[in-house]
């Protein structure tokens, strides 16, 4: 896998190309679970097929034989002359009890040497067993000893009291129930299994703090279905159910499947734990935080245009404002303009009132006026025929129209006369006034009449009231509209204030990023991990220590059968027997 950082550093000469990578890491997990396969008969091979006096020197024997020396080829030969310093890896197998607990331990030791050089190597072993060839090895109370064939030598040596890296837990429920695992064997019901790893303080913590850890749990389908699990993932593989885990480096582990189970049985657990050493292969940091610098110029941009917005908001905000004062002025003028029609159409009433009222007293002058005429009138022509009677008999001999000019001379008619005129005048002045007073009552009526009938000119009123409610209207909403262009206008001043600091926050991000990413893979990258020795601290060249736990397997236990006795044969039986 590859870690690669933004800033160069040291992990950019432990990059691998990720199929190589993960050959890496599939081949050590395939070596680790294969091995034991091959290893664990050995014991009994080496128990059928060797002398185990043969193989395994006592001490004192093995002390003498390091302390001299032996010959090969005609030469001497110093023993333990490379003690500890083979190159070497270690293979630790352990089993597990049901719960976990350590039972047994062993370690496949390969080292790798220049042949014909007398090897020793560290190791407290209760027994040993050449894995190699029929060779004897020499053992010590703390090494074996031995001379390097070619093409490499691997062993196998017990350790007792062993204590692995890890302290392991298993628990079982059945139905929800705690369950001991020798009596889950053939049980029926919901099944769950819990696994917990934590760190074994007593063992060195290079282990713990660089080791991955699988562990693979594997049920056969015809007594488990419907298995689940959320930390893990689930593979057939055969007629086989298999449920893996990982459990990184430096980490507790708290993992747990369940399943549906009918006559309950579960082959082995395995716990392989390897150096996590490899390189990370991760996407190219360089591109990922190359987005977040896509994210600071769009910010930038983002503020920009917020910039924009709130210079356009604050130019909107003025003309809204504008509209809010015109509104305010068409609203007060139409209120002005319905007071005053209101007012001109009351005064149009009081004057039209007013003259007709001058009218009907104009024309009762003009009737009281007409009557005094008539009256005066009378009398004058009274006094013309007797005038005029008189000025007949006085000259009889005179025409009428001397009569008429005699009648109208005469002194007894200039007082009707008088009269008869200033009742003339009288009348002609109330006529004239009455003319006046109707001309002007019917030119009021006539711009009256110009709003309609009263129902017209309630409408019209009504309508200014209408005109100068909807302007009032007119006025409050751009009023709120310049109070919304306002709070608007602040708003987008805000957001201005806000993307600008998002810009500038933005700024260290990538930076920021980038450290993150080289923090966090610090913690996984262990490919300057140098790994040490389990067996025996003196041994100083070690390339690989691994670790391959299995639990016993749980097993319903299969009747013994009952030997039934032997029948005695009669003699008939056996003379028939020479024949079958």
């Amino acid at each position: 896998m590859v870690y690669r950082s933004r800033h160069r550093g040291k992990h950019e000469a432990k990059r691998l190309p990720r199929s190589a990578a993960r050959t890496s890491m599939a081949a050590a997990l395939t070596v680790a679970l294969a091995v034991p396969c091959v290893a664990a008969p050995l014991s009994s091979y080496a128990d059928d097929a060797q002398d185990q006096g043969a193989v395994q020197q006592v001490s004192a024997s093995a002390e003498e034989a390091a302390g001299g020396a032996s010959s090969k080829d005609g030469q001497a030969v110093q023993l333990a002359d490379i003690g500890g310093s083979a190159e070497k890896q270690e293979i630790i197998y352990a089993t597990l009890g049901p719960n976990g607990a350590t039972k047994d331990a062993y370690v496949v030791n390969v080292l790798e040497a220049q042949a014909g050089k007398t090897v020793e190597d560290f190791g407290a072993y209760s027994s040993v067993v050449n894995l190699t060839d029929t060779s004897q090895i020499a053992q010590t109370s703390d090494s074996v000893i031995f001379t390097m064939p070619e093409g490499g030598f691997t062993y196998q040596g017990t350790m007792p009291n062993a204590t692995i890296p890890w302290n392991i837990s298993i628990e079982y429920k059945l139905d929800g129930q705690t369950i001991a695992p020798e009596d889950l064997a053939g049980k029926s019901g919901s099944f769950e299994l819990h696994i917990s790893t934590t760190e074994n303080t007593a063992v060195d913590p290079s282990y713990f703090d660089n080791y991955l850890m699988q562990i693979t749990c594997t049920l056969p389908m015809e007594v488990a279905q419907n298995v689940k699990t959320d930390q893990g993932s689930i593979a057939l593989a055969g007629s086989d159910t298999t449920v893996s885990f990982m459990v990184m480096p430096d980490s507790d582990g708290s993992v747990s499947l369940s399943a549906d189970v009918q006559n309950f049985e579960m082959d082995s657990m395995s716990f392989a734990a390897i150096p996590f050493s490899m390189a990370l292969d991760l996407p190219d940091t360089d591109s990922l935080v190359s987005q977040f610098d896509a994210l600071v110029d769009g910010a930038q941009q983002i503020n920009e245009g917020a910039k924009r917005v709130s210079d356009g908001m604050g130019s909107v905000d003025g003309a809204t404002q504008q509209v809010a004062a015109g509104a305010a002025e068409v609203s007060a003028g139409v209120t002005q303009m319905s007071q005053g029609l209101q007012q001109y159409q009351q005064g149009l009433q009081v004057s039209a009132t007013d003259n007709e009222a001058a009218a009907d007293a104009a024309a009762a002058q003009v009737s009281a006026a007409q009557a005094q005429l008539t009256q005066t009138q009378a009398t004058y022509v009274a006094a013309v025929a007797e005038a005029y009677r008189i000025a007949a008999e006085t000259n009889p001999s005179a025409g009428k129209e001397e009569w008429m000019k005699a009648a109208l001379a005469s002194s007894s008619v200039e007082e009707p006369a008088e009269a008869y005129g200033n009742a003339m005048e009288n009348y002609t002045r109330a006529t004239v006034g009455q003319v006046a007073a109707s001309t002007a009552a019917e030119t009021l009526n006539q711009v009256a009449s110009g709003f309609g009938s009263a129902d017209d000119a309630q409408s019209l009123i009504g309508g200014m009231s209408a005109l100068e409610g909807g302007a009032e209207s007119l006025a409050e909403g751009a009023n709120q509209l310049a109070g919304g262009t306002q709070q608007l206008t602040d708003g987008a001043q805000t957001l201005t204030q806000g993307t600008a600091t998002f810009a500038q926050e933005t700024q260290g991000i990538p930076d920021a990023v980038q450290s993150e990413i080289d923090n966090l893979m610090s913690t996984y990258d262990t490919s300057d991990f140098t790994p040490t020795s389990f067996t025996s601290s003196k041994n100083t060249n070690v390339t690989l220590v691994q670790f391959v736990l299995s639990t016993d397997p749980i097993k319903v236990q299969e009747p013994e059968a009952v030997e039934e006795p032997a029948q005695e044969q009669t003699l008939l039986d056996r003379f028939l027997a020479l024949f079958s």
